[in-house]
């Protein structure tokens, strides 16, 4: 096939997945399952049939997650081998390999066993694209410190290493999310940054753009305030930003991290297109962290939904579709979590995100 061939039929198949997507009344019946058992039972008549069904009693929550998230991954993937511009999906699917990784180095952190930690990942991701050894390295290790060591050579290895220092620093475990995650975005806009500009491939793609520009501006945003709060000195914050950037400019960046404190480098946002989203909570810095995180997180699924309403059958839809099933699997495992801990249905679709 030509890529003109290859983006029909990617296009085209992302449209007819859509389709299959739980709505609200196909997720209020799952949310009323009696226990974990008939919640799988359940699953069996969705999209999410083949992954529920490789589960092995006892039933728990994390395992349904895991089922979750192994069936977005083989999607992606599916999707992956057949759309014309693979470099963008391809960095986008390094996000499964990161999430197992943040779970090995974590778990290690604080001093989980083996077992442990492997019940936690499914690594099928990483079978799909030859990365199952760079996981498994830091998972054989002994400690955290053996896991940094183990992991020489690799393209996460820098990323690693300054997060296990600051964790060391700090004890802050969202450490890991941090640098991981800076890999990983730097990574994704690669693929569209030339001679330092973002692309005009990524600039022309009016509902591509917006999806990329809140995952960099959310980490960019959420990093510096992180950041703030383990008062690291301004030279080693400013080190954690990916650029260039998109709808938060490098200017409002750079006052965010001179400001005196989370608070007055929150306020920075004002003038930003993210102005609406700025949560109202004044619980304290980690509460609002959260949910600022929660509402860039919303934000982009949101944007997600765009392409298919307003520019079918552009290349935007594919990673939409992707960025949507994420969604769906969250929705899956709040929902197993629920009922594992009978929160009742009520509670459990209060806690149930539609885009």
């Amino acid at each position: 096939m030509s890529p003109t061939s290859d983006n029909v039929y990617s296009i085209t198949k992302a449209y007819a997945l859509k389709g299959t997507l739980l709505s609200r009344a196909s997720i209020e019946p799952l949310t009323e399952a009696r226990d974990l058992e008939d919640l799988v039972t359940r699953l069996k008549a969705t999209a999410y049939s083949d992954a529920v069904s490789k589960i092995q009693p006892p039933h728990a929550a994390y395992k349904i997650d895991l089922a979750a998230r192994e069936h977005v991954a083989s999607l992606h993937h599916d999707l992956l081998k057949v759309y014309s511009k693979p470099e963008i999906l391809s960095a986008y699917f390094m996000k499964y390999v990161v999430g197992d990784l943040k779970v090995v180095l974590k778990g290690k952190a604080v001093g989980r066993s083996y077992e442990e930690i492997q019940r936690y990942l499914d690594m099928y991701a990483e079978e799909m694209v030859g990365r199952r050894d760079l996981v498994v390295r830091a998972l054989a290790a002994e400690n955290l410190d053996e896991a940094v060591n183990l992991l020489k050579g690799t393209e996460f290895f820098e990323a690693v290493e300054n997060a296990v220092k600051t964790y060391k620093e700090t004890q802050q475990l969202d450490a890991f999310d941090v640098y991981l995650d800076r890999s990983l975005y730097q990574g994704i806009l690669s693929a569209f940054v030339k001679k330092g500009r973002i692309s005009a491939y990524a600039m022309s793609n009016k509902r591509l753009r917006p999806i990329i520009a809140v995952d960099i501006d959310s980490y960019n945003v959420l990093s510096i305030l992180r950041a703030k709060t383990w008062d690291l000195p301004q030279p080693q914050t400013r080190a954690l930003l990916v650029e260039p950037t998109f709808d938060v400019s490098q200017k409002v960046l750079d006052r965010m991290i001179v400001a005196a404190n989370a608070p007055e480098a929150v306020k920075l946002l004002s003038a930003t297109a993210y102005r609406t989203i700025i949560p109202q909570t004044t619980e304290g810095d980690m509460t609002f962290l959260s949910a600022l995180e929660e509402a860039f997180r919303r934000l982009g699924y949101e944007r997600a939904v765009y392409p298919f309403l307003w520019e079918s059958f552009t290349e935007g839809v594919v990673l939409s579709l992707i960025r949507l099933k994420e969604l769906e699997a969250r929705n899956i495992s709040a929902i197993a979590f629920g009922i594992e801990h009978s929160l009742g249905s009520k509670a459990i679709m209060q806690k149930i995100v539609l885009a």
